[in-house]
């Protein structure tokens, strides 16, 4: 999905649970994909539940919690 949102030109990209459902090599490469769009000036805001998924992929993590919400790290 995230490669027919990249057809536009845009500046930010909202990326909720893009991960989801995919195997670990579809993943790595739509990682890799939006790594590279980052680095030539994309925005992103992704919404994963997959910890493992963050510490390779964000820069910061901020959690959503009852009281609030959170700088989780980084």
């Amino acid at each position: 999905m995230a490669g027919w949102a990249l057809l536009a030109p845009v500046r930010f990209l909202l990326c909720d649970e893009a991960a989801t459902m995919l195997d670990a090599v579809t993943t790595a490469g739509m990682v890799r994909l939006l790594c590279r769009e980052v680095d030539a000036g994309l925005g992103v805001l992704a919404i994963p539940h997959d910890a493992e998924l963050l510490e390779v992929w964000a820069d910061e993590v901020w959690e959503l919690t009852p009281s609030g919400l959170i700088c989780a790290g980084r």
